[in-house]
């Protein structure tokens, strides 16, 4: 049985949690680490493991360690410490805290873990309305306190800026059309012609038949040539057509809007 205890009570105010020793005004913090765990009903089942503390570095919860790796977490409210400062007796009886919530000992406990734990060891032991009625209090206060401006605020101002870029338009179109033309030519040609040419000689005086003395016609042809014109197609020349760029500079001017900052002007 637990002998000769000495009673602490803890301010409630924002906590945070702690691995290391700590100075507070009732106790020190360093002197609960490991220690020896009583129920409310003297028996020794844990240890203590690690203790969030308030702002002040006041115990706030404890962390118990029991036989299992589980931590439970325990109000600090109630607790009982020896004088000698090697055991803690809780005020909640052991099936209680092994029953308890469990946090991870490296964590701060959020805001929801405090009300978990709350909800938990209410009518379990001590009245914990008053202290987490007060640690609400304290929260909203100094939720109040940071709703007020402290530092310069920072005001961006905006402008626009105008970014030109170019895309290609179809400005027109060219279409070209190949025709045929006729046109008259003229070429000089030599022509040949062959005419009858009669020469006279005198005969050679030999005598002939009287038979053979009669009418008679003989048809000599002649011939002349003309002018036969033919056609023929024949490369004249080979045009090409092609696209060259030119440049030319355009002014291009467009409204921009900006921010500017007016004031100040003090409100009632």
């Amino acid at each position: 049985m637990i002998s000769e205890i000495d009673f602490f009570y803890l301010p409630q105010s924002r906590r945070r949690c702690t691995m290391a020793p700590h100075t507070a005004t009732e106790v020190d913090i360093h002197q609960l680490f490991n220690t020896k765990v009583y129920d409310r009903n003297g028996e020794e089942f844990a240890k203590v493991a690690n203790v969030w503390v308030d702002d002040n570095a006041h115990p706030y919860f404890l962390g118990i360690q029991t036989h299992g790796s589980a931590n439970h977490v325990i109000p600090a409210q109630g607790a009982e410490l020896s004088s000698r400062g090697n055991k803690v007796r809780l005020a909640y009886d052991k099936a209680t805290v092994e029953a308890s919530p469990t946090c991870d000992p490296r964590e701060d406990l959020r805001d929801e873990d405090e009300r978990k734990i709350y909800t938990f060891f209410q009518d379990k032991g001590p009245d914990l309305t008053a202290s987490y009625t007060a640690r609400e209090q304290s929260d909203v206060g100094r939720a109040e306190e940071k709703s007020i401006p402290r530092e310069e605020k920072s005001i961006p101002l905006k402008e626009e800026e105008m970014v030109v870029g170019k895309r290609d338009v179809e400005e027109g179109s060219v279409r070209l059309r190949k025709v045929v033309r006729s046109k008259t030519e003229e070429q000089p040609v030599e022509l040949r012609s062959e005419e009858l040419v009669v020469e006279r000689e005198p005969g050679s005086g030999e005598k002939v038949s009287p038979e053979t003395l009669g009418e008679e016609e003989y048809y000599i042809p002649l011939y002349h040539e003309e002018a036969v014109v033919q056609k023929q197609a024949r490369e004249k020349e080979r045009v090409h057509v092609g696209k060259r760029e030119t440049t030319e500079r355009e002014v291009v001017s467009e409204k921009l809007r900006e921010e500017e900052l007016k004031g100040p002007e003090r409100q009632s």
